[in-house]
């Protein structure tokens, strides 16, 4: 069987309480959409946890490119590495960086050099095919390759989908191709963050593909549970917002999808 979840965000035990519920087995896969760490405490012990797990594959979401990119500028400039861009905005207290960082402070520098070994290979995007379905799974909407026509175009479209994984090789002198992460896993083309004619414009550019996205609450949206517009399924249920006394009571969860029937597994406790 084939799952997909999103944005656990530090909610150890939830996970936990998943990975029982849907009775994973060696050889089902569990994807995970990114944003694994950060706001809520336990991110670090997720992270360690499915690296224990061949057939949990990470993906890469906004906030694990923001410690990646904070842990590169440490390195470069250790005694003034709060003050650079990516720090700043990772440890700031809307995003929630600090309490990881904390937790990665008490590991030993090969463990924590193992976490981010692991998520420098994780993917930005891939295609699965489940019963003859074509699903794009991605953290907030798919790889945007932009060419000289397309850069006046309020949508980009590649001219195909293909399987990217993430390598931290992109900075410095791959600092566009490292944008195109930052916007697959950030700025996209997500309805909420975008016009929402634009983005439906885009991904009904690929009409036999099923795109699976986390990144946003569907609680933002004054949706619960998996929300379906025409070919896109959120899957962001909320973990980010359980400690948000705005949002503790609409219904906030960990979603898992599981592939071939559709069936949602939705764990708040």
């Amino acid at each position: 069987m084939h799952y997909v979840c999103s944005d656990i965000h530090g909610q150890l035990q939830l996970y936990r309480n998943m990975l029982e519920s849907i009775s994973l087995r060696e050889d089902d896969s569990l994807c995970v959409l990114g944003d694994m760490i950060d706001r809520g405490a336990d991110g670090v012990e997720v992270l360690l946890d499915m690296m224990d797990r061949p057939n949990v594959i990470p993906f890469l979401g906004n906030h694990e490119l923001m410690m990646l990119c904070a842990m590169e500028e440490r390195d470069e400039d250790p005694e003034r590495w709060e003050e650079k861009l990516y720090a700043r905005s990772w440890l700031n207290m809307n995003n929630g960086g600090s309490v990881t960082w904390e937790r990665l402070q008490a590991l030993s520098e090969d463990k924590r050099q193992r976490i981010f070994s692991y998520l420098r290979g994780a993917w930005v995007q891939k295609l699965l095919e489940v019963n003859g379905k074509r699903y794009l799974l991605c953290h907030d909407s798919y790889w945007q390759a932009p060419t000289e026509a397309d850069r006046a175009s309020p949508a980009i479209y590649p001219e195909e989908l293909t399987d990217i994984q993430y390598s931290s090789e992109t900075m410095g002198e791959g600092k566009q191709l490292w944008s195109l992460f930052y916007r697959a896993v950030w700025t996209g083309l997500h309805r909420y963050r975008r016009d929402e004619r634009v983005a439906e414009e885009a991904f009904r550019h690929f009409p036999d593909v099923t795109f699976v996205n986390g990144h946003v609450p569907v609680q933002a949206q004054d949706r619960e549970g998996v929300v379906r517009t025409g070919n896109v399924l959120e899957i962001d249920g909320g973990c980010a917002l359980m400690d948000d006394p705005d949002f503790r009571d609409r219904g906030c969860a960990l979603l898992c999808l599981r592939l071939e029937d559709g069936k949602v597994f939705s764990i708040s406790s």
